[in-house]
């Protein structure tokens, strides 16, 4: 299995958007929709989610998949960090669909006055956007999942962990599945990303074979029988 850096995803990302003509968008709802799918077959008994979300493209996701799932008549909640500016434009038109589907968004500090006991955790915080250590309020989210004992799904890389080193960044998100869509990600495979990712599935969210290989990586995989 080849794996992938943080920068040969996104250009990946980029040739699909310019070679196969697949809007940046249609690819984010593609990837909300297998993760839904997939933590719904997981968890079929589980009808309650919260999902935190920061402010970029895999927030962007996570709003997605909060609408998704609001929409199959689940319990939803967003949970975001204190400071919303300087979201991606992705991630903006992300939370408006989630807003006109009357989900709840609510910052970090208000987070004792819900109760989103037994529910999924989705992390749709960084991704594969960490590349220092986590800033302190992340911090303190990525410690409030963890101690809360309910089942977690991480979206493409667990908060915390450096996509391409695997390198934990101050703490990470403790998944039970990591969601990897487009490419594996090197640090879901090495150091402490592999410990934190738990099960590990991919999603290639249709992109092209021919499309993918156009990328080369000189990291993979060995399988010894």
């Amino acid at each position: 299995m080849q794996l992938y850096s943080a920068k040969e995803t996104a250009k990946i990302d980029r040739l699909a958007i310019s070679i196969d003509k697949v809007p940046a968008f249609e690819l984010m709802q593609r990837a909300a929709e297998s993760a839904f799918n997939l933590l719904n077959g997981e968890w079929p008994e589980e009808k309650k989610i919260t999902v935190f979300c920061g402010k970029g493209n895999n927030a962007g996701d996570g709003y997605l998949l909060a609408s998704i799932a609001k929409e199959r008549g689940f319990e939803v909640v967003v949970i975001t960090p204190k400071n919303q500016k300087n979201l991606t434009t992705l991630c903006k038109r992300a939370r408006s669909v989630a807003k006109d589907n009357k989900i709840k968004i609510c910052s970090f500090k208000n987070i004792n006055n819900l109760n989103i006991n037994n529910s999924v955790f989705v992390d749709a915080l960084l991704g594969t956007g960490l590349k220092n250590q986590l800033r302190k309020e992340y911090m303190e989210i990525v410690q409030y999942i963890n101690s809360k004992g309910q089942k977690i799904m991480a979206l493409d890389v667990p908060t915390g962990i450096c996509s391409d080193t695997g390198k934990e960044l101050g703490d990470s998100i403790k998944a039970d599945i990591t969601v990897s869509f487009i490419a594996p990600k090197k640090g879901c495979f090495t150091s402490s990303g592999r410990a934190s990712s738990g099960l590990l599935i991919q999603k290639d969210l249709g992109i092209k074979r021919s499309t993918r290989n156009l990328v080369k990586s000189n990291c993979a995989t060995l399988r010894y029988s």
